[in-house]
């Protein structure tokens, strides 16, 4: 018995990934560059990692090294194939005190796309590397760290996000292998494309830019944007399906979780009448 426990105590660590943790390496979302420019002037001031990283919201990191990932790729593409596109709001301005990290909040439309995503992901990267003690993940994109002015912080990315459309939904197509030398940013490796075919998933992509940057908050600009919304849908013949009108109906509930229609009820019972 002695010797039989012995044999597997020496071959045990053989039966589970062992592969080291690479801190220069991550699969990451990256918002689109048009909605940088807040984002980049608040991480300018208080993101201690805003030389060494773009605006991103992370997926899996640390991740593996080149050489551990290289015959995992095909794996990841195939999640990536199967994954549809999702729609992105940010959110509210929020703060971890355990690692004094101040994030936007990601809003998703599905709600779960991005946890199913991850989740996925991190079954690929289980099998390359023991996992550490299981932490939930958090969708977040770091605007800053704070030391003891927690709140001083947190107010000012609010004052300043206050003034830009940054909770304008974006459409997520793609998700990123980024790596890093010891002493150089993290760049672009390679790009994984969203493939799935979910139709409910897709119209939000081409919502109308009449639209953006509004605050429908009277009945008139109300029955403005659900007729400019009901014409952009009659003149895509991509969205006449049922469920792609439903599509758009449901990113205007996202738009209206997020607070940038004051209306954004109004308008859905106003476009639901047209459909």
């Amino acid at each position: 018995f002695f010797f039989a426990c012995c044999h597997w105590l020496v071959a045990l660590p053989h039966l589970w990934p062992s592969e080291p943790m690479d801190t220069k390496s991550a699969l990451v979302i990256i918002p689109p560059a048009s909605r940088w420019d807040p984002i980049q002037h608040l991480r300018r001031l208080y993101d201690t990692g805003f030389e060494r990283w773009m605006p991103h919201m992370t997926l899996i990191f640390p991740f593996a090294s080149p050489d551990a990932f290289l015959p995992k790729i095909a794996d990841v593409e195939a999640v990536a194939k199967s994954t549809s596109p999702f729609a992105i709001a940010l959110g509210d301005v929020n703060a971890f005190e355990s690692t004094g990290a101040v994030w936007l909040a990601p809003e998703t439309e599905p709600p779960d796309a991005m946890h199913d995503l991850q989740e996925r992901l991190q079954e690929i990267s289980n099998t390359i590397f023991k996992p550490n003690v299981h932490r939930p993940f958090t969708p977040h994109l770091t605007l800053g760290r704070f030391a003891t002015d927690k709140q001083r912080i947190v107010d000012a990315c609010e004052e300043h996000l206050q003034d830009h459309d940054y909770q304008l939904p974006f459409q997520v197509t793609e998700f990123h292998w980024v790596t890093r030398g010891p002493d150089t940013p993290f760049t672009i490796t390679k790009t994984f494309v969203l493939e799935g075919s979910g139709l409910s998933r897709r119209p939000s992509q081409t919502l109308p830019q009449a639209i953006n940057a509004q605050h429908w908050d009277d009945v008139a600009a109300v029955q403005q944007v659900a007729t400019k919304l009901r014409l952009w849908l009659r003149s895509h013949p991509a969205c006449h399906h049922p469920r792609s009108r439903d599509a758009l109906l449901s990113h205007l509930q996202l738009l209206g979780r997020v607070k940038i229609f004051a209306n954004a009820d109004s308008v859905f019972r106003e476009l639901s009448r047209g459909r």
